[in-house]
């Protein structure tokens, strides 16, 4: 992904509230994760609206690369 502009980064940050807005279906979080955000936090953009960025705690960010890696 290329470098993200910091206004868009703080609009993000913003909209979430400072908590990670995974939906993965195989959180055991309940329907979001919103465990509180960290300096290691990822922008990644939500498979149903693939044109919406989120951000989402390294846990998550983690668990769904290994998830990806499974599916390959």
């Amino acid at each position: 992904m290329a470098f993200l502009d910091s206004q868009v980064k703080q609009t993000v940050l913003e909209r979430s509230g400072g908590r990670c807005e995974c939906t993965e279906t195989e959180h055991e979080h309940g329907e979001t994760c919103g465990n509180p955000l960290d300096a290691e936090c990822q922008y990644v953009f939500a498979p149903d609206a693939p044109n919406r960025l989120k951000v989402i705690c390294y846990s998550c960010y983690r668990k769904r690369k290994a998830l990806r890696k499974k599916q390959y």
